[in-house]
C-alpha cells in the first residue's frame, strides 16, 4: 500500500513526518494518515512526493519494496562512500546542485591535467 512505501522512503531518507508535512504544506497528522493508509494523497501530492523522493509515481503506488540505496550505476558497483555521497547529494536543494556539479567537474579536470603532466615528466 502507498502508506508503507511512503514510510519506507521517508525512513530511507532519514526524514521525519514533520519534514514531509512541511514540504507538502499539510499537518503532520494528515501526513501520518497517509503512512497508516487512513487517507490517500491526491494526484498533485503524489507528484510532489515522487519529486521529493526522486522516484516515479509508479514506485509510490507499487507494492514492491524499494532498495534502501542504489547499489550500482550502469553496471558498476557503488562503494559505501559513493552511496553516501549520492544520498547526501539528493538531500541538497536542486537549485544548489549545480554548484556541486561544477566543483566535481573542476576536480575532474584538475585530475586529468595532473595525470597528463605526470605522464609527460
Amino acid at each position: 500500500m502507498i502508506g508503507d512505501m511512503l514510510k519506507q522512503l521517508r525512513k530511507n531518507n532519514k526524514q521525519t513526518q514533520q519534514d514531509l508535512a512541511d514540504f507538502l504544506g499539510i499537518s503532520r497528522g494528515t501526513y501520518a494518515h497517509y503512512e497508516i493508509n487512513r487517507r490517500e494523497p491526491d494526484a498533485a501530492t503524489l507528484i510532489k512526493l515522487a519529486d521529493y523522493f526522486h522516484v516515479s509515481v509508479d514506485v509510490l503506488l507499487s507494492h514492491k519494496p524499494v532498495c534502501d540505496q542504489p547499489k550500482e550505476i550502469s553496471g558498476v558497483a557503488l562503494s559505501a562512500e559513493e552511496t553516501e555521497l549520492l544520498h547526501k547529494y539528493r538531500q541538497v536543494d536542486p537549485a544548489k546542485r549545480a554548484s556541486i556539479q561544477n566543483f566535481v567537474n573542476y576536480l575532474y579536470i584538475q585530475e586529468q591535467q595532473d595525470r597528463k603532466e605526470q605522464e609527460g615528466a
